[in-house]
């Protein structure tokens, strides 16, 4: 994990580290949780996670925007949402910035969220992972929000003021830091992390950790091993 959710045969009950060479992880950070945890709570802070109810898988990614490990799942993330074959996927995505190892990362979120007070929180959010070695490369994370304003939220038609005003927002800070943490409440200690929502939608609707997969065949095999657990 840049240690944002695949080789899946998790406990329900045990949260297991994800393996280093796919995550970022954060030492300093304590593992609170070790138990499976209750998902609705974690879902739809007011905006900008669409989520796809009919769709037959539900996934929860925590990821961090500086995070390299996550950046190089994107691309799998992607297919595995257009993947429509023995089931259907949606992907809720969740803040988790690694600060500590990380320093340019809240630039990102900070960016994600603002975007997506103008609707655009996926557009910002694909643009901040394609370009990703552009803004953190940034010797300060004020000089990395104004390559990423200057940049991506141009590009996006932003109405830039509106936008600068957000990005510097307790709203956004707000949202950030209540999925920060509970993400640390479920055990979360790298990115990405992903999790797989099980008994979606019912009164024991959980959330299992799967492993980081490496391509999509390897998220699809380890869906459907918890499909035949959960569905």
């Amino acid at each position: 994990m840049a240690l944002l959710v695949i080789s899946v045969i998790a406990a329900v009950v045990l949260v297991k580290p994800a393996d280093k060479d796919v995550n970022s992880t954060d030492t300093s950070t304590p593992t609170v949780s070790q138990e499976a945890a209750p998902a609705e709570e974690l879902r739809n802070l007011e905006y900008r996670n669409p989520v796809n109810k009919e769709a037959t898988v539900h996934l929860v990614e925590y990821a961090d925007f500086q995070c390299p490990f996550c950046a190089r799942l994107q691309p799998v993330v992607d297919e595995l949402k257009d993947y429509n074959d023995e089931f259907s996927v949606d992907v809720e995505f969740r803040h988790f910035p690694l600060e500590s190892i990380h320093p340019n990362a809240m630039a990102g979120h900070r960016a994600a969220e603002a975007a997506g007070m103008q609707g655009k929180f996926y557009e910002m959010h694909d643009l901040l992972f394609e370009n990703q070695l552009e803004w953190t490369s940034a010797q300060t994370s004020e000089e990395a929000s104004a390559i990423i304003r200057s940049k991506y939220a141009t590009q996006l038609n932003l109405d830039i003021e509106q936008y600068r005003k957000d990005t510097n927002s307790t709203p956004v800070d707000s949202a950030i830091r209540t999925q920060y943490s509970k993400g640390l409440s479920l055990g979360i200690t790298g990115t990405p992390t992903i999790f797989y929502v099980a008994n979606y939608g019912e009164s024991d609707e959980t959330l299992v950790k799967m492993q980081t997969p490496s391509n999509l065949e390897e998220f699809i095999q380890n869906i459907n091993e918890l499909n035949e657990q959960y569905l």
